[in-house]
């Protein structure tokens, strides 16, 4: 998992409302230090989506060169008048060697017309330790799109190093069918193989993430990552959504 988060969700652009589910996987060739090792995800995913607020509940497997960790995670969020949403996710994966074995995080979002502010704290235990992230962000909306900027504050409880990042993605509906999304991060620790090993090296990340909406209830989406860290981790990835609305 990476610390910073690559969602495939818009940014806080308004979903459809009703029932949704969606199903995805992707798969990455990585490597440490030359030793090749094969990542992958796949999960499934029950949304449900109103006017003042939404929930959703996923099953996801991690895998890392035959090694599988079986996760579930829950979320929502709410609207609480026009200015303020309040939203929070937990994640349980008790016997996980590899990924979290717990994950907490709540954000507060403020509305301000086409602009929205954003306070998170994550929390991620690992079986080897523990992570907390602070993320303070700024979303801009405008008629087709929008563009986000997000820091990553991470701290380890059990190792000394602190690590700090930036992300920076956009959204634009170049038409009625098809949304196009990506974005680049760059900074320190941003992968937690590296940071739970009591490092903070730098890298980057760059992500492209086309949507395209085959009828107005099905909806496909591609992603594809490109990453590194100093001094030789390298992750190439690729992987698939699909949405439909109930």
């Amino acid at each position: 998992m990476g610390l910073v988060a690559l969602s495939t969700v818009s940014l806080g652009r308004a979903q459809e409302r009703g029932w949704s589910v969606e199903v995805g996987a992707d798969r990455a060739a990585v490597s440490v230090e030359q030793r090749a090792s094969f990542w992958g995800t796949d999960y499934f995913r029950l949304s449900h989506l109103s006017a003042a607020q939404g929930a959703s509940l996923a099953v996801e497997l991690q895998r890392r060169d035959g090694n599988v960790d079986a996760v579930l995670l829950a979320g929502g969020h709410r609207h609480f008048g026009r200015s303020w949403t309040l939203s929070a996710q937990a994640g349980l994966a008790p016997r996980a060697d590899f990924y979290f074995r717990r994950m907490a995080e709540v954000e507060l979002a403020r509305h301000w017309g086409r602009v929205v502010t954003h306070l998170s704290y994550r929390n991620l235990g690992f079986k080897t330790g523990t992570i907390h992230v602070v993320s303070p962000a700024a979303t801009v909306s405008f008629s087709r799109g929008e563009i986000q900027a997000r820091v990553f504050l991470a701290r380890s409880a059990d190792f000394a190093p602190k690590s700090a990042s930036l992300l920076f993605r956009a959204d634009w509906d170049a038409s009625g069918r098809i949304r196009l999304s990506g974005g680049a991060a760059v900074g320190e620790g941003i992968f937690d193989v590296t940071s739970l090993a009591g490092k903070s090296p730098p890298g980057w990340v760059v992500f492209l993430a086309p949507q395209f909406r085959l009828t107005p209830r099905n909806l496909l989406g591609i992603v594809v990552t490109l990453a590194h860290e100093d001094p030789a981790f390298e992750r190439r990835s690729a992987g698939f959504y699909y949405r439909r609305l109930l």
